[in-house]
Formats: structure tokens, C-alpha cells, sequence
């Protein structure tokens, strides 16, 4: 099938491996009346010397990823202690897992947001991929978004104002207005103190086709969707097209935390965690396993000042997040390179995972008749669904549904 897309301008960031904060991708760039008065509390102007540097982990896996690319994965996202963020604007962490699909692809990341600028109620999750290469350059690859259906274009549609509708759309990053280097998906969700989030990737087509600049592009499509482990809450945060992939798999799946612009070391306290992430499925079919974490933080003090934050883990695979004023002060010069837990030979331990509804043999009858777990649904239909064909093998079994408010 065919998609027609539009692009437009709004600042974007990536480089592999290095992610710089700027706000205007991730918040808006206004900062409300309560911003306003946290950060005069501060004497010395944000800096990159005084502000709170993001701290990023990496995973091992049995076999390794760029071996055995994965098709399907999950990893989750507490938000433990997150209260004291409420009062500092448009400021707030980003939780997100950096992915990438082998050389000559878009890679990228995607996350849940929690900030203090508003309603906790509404708040941001991306799915964001930048091109392989820019426009013009050879072997120039675009992230293309897939809209149509429960997809709505983004520059004709307000995400925020629509909590829990997804929309994507090409965007621009140091580029003029004719030009674009990515692809952003975004929905609003809730994000509230002790929150357990389950986010998903897969790869739910290949050798799909999109017209972009009078080129008809041919790749696989990716699709996120984001969980509440607690009401058993789904929303679809988007899907996109990799120009030139076939039969594509992630050939790398990391993390990290970050304080959204340039918030000042001390600001304010939070305390979250991660789990997995966990390989679901392999381009090959093999059994792939979480084995360990490990973390590496380079900024020395001096000149880089704010040493009050912590990864640590107090189980598997969990990782522990901390920072802000009653964060103890890492010691010596401030870095660290460490392992922050190991499962051992066998791998950590993978959670049963529901299939998506449409991938039920007998999915038009999946807890409703007229496939009632992929279609847009009132917020009276939450819970478990199931396989509903009685005449399939995998009649009863667990399948996952996207809720939209």
C-alpha cells in the first residue's frame, strides 16, 4: 500500500551513541509561571558544567543482537518517585530506550516523559527516527510515519489535546523548511507517581511501500505501544516505515535517563526504575536472553559539577535511577564504568508478554466480536482479552488491546 506524507520543521536531536538535551523537541519552550520561580532559586545560570547530565545503560545479550537482530521487544519504566518534579515547569525526565536497526537504517529512540508543566494526566510519550544520512547524500534512507487509521497526521492534529490518540509526522532538525531528517510518533498518557509502564517494539510488516519526494520508498514498518501494567491500559504510540530495510531486526537496544532542557544539578528529587529490556522474538526465530547491565559516565568534576545522582540495581534485571538534593554526592572524580547486575549463563528471566490481538488466529472474534482489541475503543472495554477462535490453536490465550481515551 501507498502512504502520502507531509514534513515540517521542529527541533530534533541524535547521534549515535550521544544525545544532547534540547527542549524544544521534547517540551515546549515557554516555561509557566512556576518554572519561573524554581529556577530563580538558582544564582548561577544552566550550564553544561552545572546542569544534570543524562546517565545511560547498555545490555548484553546471549546471542548478541547485532548476531541475532530481534523483531519483537519489551522493557519497562517505573516511575517510583517523581513528585518533586511537579514544581519545576516544563523541566522533567525522559525515559527512553535507544534503538537501532543495523547499518545503512534510521535508528533513534522512544519513551515516556514526565514533566511539571501541567496536567500529569497528559503527558508525552515519543517514538522518534532519524534518516540514515540526509536528504541528498547517497544512500539517504528515511524514517517515513504511517498515518491513516488510528493514526492521525500530526500537523493537522494536536496530540495533547487528544489525550491518547497517536500522530506522527516528518520533522526538521538544522535544516531549512524544504528539508527534514526524521520521523516523530506521539501520544499523551498519564505519567503519576508509582506508575508501572510496559513499552513494546516489533516489527509488524516488511516490504512495505510510501511515496516521500516522488520517490516510492520500500521498507519494513515498526510500530510502539506503551502499557500500564496496572489497569491493563494499551495506547499505540506509532509506526514508521524504514526506507531501504527487508526483513530488518534491532541490532541494539540501550537506555537512558534525562532531565528534559537544561535543568540545574539539585533541582529536585526523582527516583525511578527500569526492567529489560527483554528480546520477545528473533528475525531467526532463536531464543535470544537478557544476560547483564552495565554503565559508563564520562563527565569529570571538574569542570562538570553535579555529582548528586545514582544507577545502581538492588535485583534483576531492575536499574535503580536517582538524582537531585538527597542524593548522596558520588564520590572521587565523578565517573564511573560498572556492572550493574548479571543473570548468569542462563540469562534473566523473560515475562510472558500477550500477543497483540491482530496476531490471533481467530482475532475477529477477540473479546468482541469485529476485532474489538485492534479497533479504536470507549474507555469501558479495559482488562485482558483473548484469542477468541474456537476452531485455532491459541483459542484462550492472552492478547493485548489499544485503548484510547
Amino acid at each position: 500500500m501507498l502512504f502520502s506524507f507531509q514534513y515540517f520543521r521542529i527541533a530534533l536531536i541524535f547521534s549515535v551513541g550521544v544525545f544532547p538535551v534540547y527542549p524544544s523537541l521534547r517540551t515546549r519552550e515557554i516555561a509557566p509561571d512556576n518554572e519561573l520561580e524554581s529556577v530563580q532559586r538558582f544564582t548561577e545560570e544552566c550550564n553544561q558544567q552545572n546542569k544534570q547530565k543524562s546517565i545511560y545503560a547498555s545490555f548484553t545479550y546471549d546471542p548478541p543482537l547485532n548476531e541475532e537482530p530481534a523483531i519483537d521487544a519489551i522493557g519497562d519504566v517505573f516511575w517510583d518517585d517523581i513528585d518533586d518534579l511537579r514544581t519545576y515547569g516544563s523541566r522533567g525526565l525522559f525515559h527512553a530506550f535507544t534503538v537501532g536497526f543495523g547499518s545503512g537504517a534510521p535508528s533513534g529512540y522512544f519513551g515516556p516523559q514526565a514533566t511539571g508543566r501541567g496536567d500529569p494526566d497528559v503527558e508525552q510519550v515519543l517514538f522518534s527516527l532519524w534518516d540514515y544520512k540526509r536528504s541528498g547524500d547517497d544512500s539517504w534512507y528515511p524514517a517515513l510515519p504511517v498515518i491513516g487509521e488510528d493514526i492521525q497526521d500530526c500537523s493537522t492534529f494536536d496530540a495533547e489535546l487528544n489525550p491518547g490518540f497517536p500522530c506522527c509526522k516528518r520533522n526538521c532538525n538544522d535544516c531549512g523548511q524544504d528539508q527534514s531528517t526524521g520521523t516523530q510518533c506521539k501520544v499523551y498518557i498519564p505519567a503519576q507517581n508509582g506508575m508501572h509502564l510496559r513499552l513494546r517494539i516489533r516489527r509488524i510488516e516488511t516490504n512495505q511501500q510510501a511515496n516521500y519526494e516522488d520517490t516510492i520508498w520500500t521498507g519494513d514498518i515498526w510500530e510502539v505501544t506503551i502499557h500500564n501494567e496496572d489497569n491493563g491500559h494499551h495506547w499505540l504510540v506509532g509506526r514508521q516505515l524504514l526506507a531501504g530495510t527487508s526483513s530488518s531486526g534491532i541490532t541494539r537496544l540501550n537506555n537512558f535517563y534525562e532531565h528534559i532542557g537544561c535543568t540545574h544539578c539539585d533541582a529536585f528529587d526523582a527516583v525511578t526504575r527500569r526492567a529489560g529490556p527483554w528480546i520477545l522474538e528473533t528475525n531467526s526465530g532463536v531464543a535470544t536472553a537478557l544476560v547483564s547491565a552495565n554503565s559508563e559516565y564520562g563527565n569529570k568534576n571538574p569542570p562538570y559539577t553535579c555529582t548528586k545522582h545514582m544507577i545502581d540495581s538492588s535485583s534483576t534485571p531492575e536499574l535503580t535511577f536517582s538524582s537531585g538534593p538527597s542524593v548522596p554526592n558520588y564520590g572521587g572524580d565523578g565517573t564511573w564504568d560498572k556492572e550493574l547486575y548479571s543473570c548468569g549463563v542462563d540469562g534473566c528471566l523473560t515475562p510472558d508478554e500477550p500477543k497483540p490481538c491482530s496476531e490471533c488466529q481467530g482475532y475477529q472474534g477477540c473479546a468482541g466480536s469485529g476485532g474489538f482489541c485492534k479497533s479504536p475503543q470507549a474507555t469501558q472495554g479495559r482488562g485482558r482479552f483473548y484469542c477468541a477462535g474456537k476452531n485455532t490453536n491459541d483459542y484462550g490465550e492472552t492478547c493485548a488491546r489499544t485503548l484510547y481515551k
